[in-house]
């Protein structure tokens, strides 16, 4: 397949999503179709590293669960209450996420076999219900303020505005 080709395809593909959320998508996707050009231009057959094939990691999602009267809160002031959740989803920080953490806000909701964080967002957008991306009942789409983490290294990281910032 040609770059272009390969490019069309990606911006086809997103464009039943909202316009912020269809640009991150497909800036995501070109940054990946970017990383497998080869010296020439062209693209590789999934050639990673030079032909070997990256580890892929077992990851945790973590979403903040909201009891009934938080729930009833931002339901009845249409998300401009003052509180903690709202925090967390509006101004995302690594101390509005470490203070959900750290009073039990957030749940597991899903488990991913995935390559990086990239891989686990975009599964957790598409509900891709497979052999590598698994949820509960509780799971709604991967948002800002999420948590991923990587079980192998233990590592961290919140879904910001733009990306993702590691915890400490």
């Amino acid at each position: 397949m040609k770059l272009q080709d390969k490019l069309e395809t990606i911006i086809d593909n997103h464009n039943n999503h909202h316009e912020g959320y269809r640009t991150r998508l497909i800036a995501n996707d070109i940054i990946n179709v970017l990383r497998n050009l080869d010296a020439d231009g062209e693209l590789k057959s999934k050639v990673w590293n030079e032909g070997n094939t990256p580890e892929q990691f077992t990851w945790t999602v973590k979403q903040w669960k909201l009891t009934e009267a938080e729930r009833a809160e931002v339901n009845e002031k249409d998300w401009h209450v003052q509180n903690e959740y709202c925090d967390v989803k509006n101004k995302p920080t690594v101390e509005n996420v470490q203070w959900g953490i750290d009073n039990n806000k957030y749940k597991e909701t899903a488990n991913a076999l995935a390559y990086n964080l990239e891989e686990v967002f975009q599964m957790g957008n598409y509900f891709d219900a497979s052999d590598n991306f698994s949820y509960t009942k509780d799971f709604y789409s991967i948002s800002i303020g999420d948590i991923i983490i990587n079980n192998q290294t233990a590592d961290a990281f919140f879904v910001a505005d733009w990306g993702f910032e590691k915890l400490s």
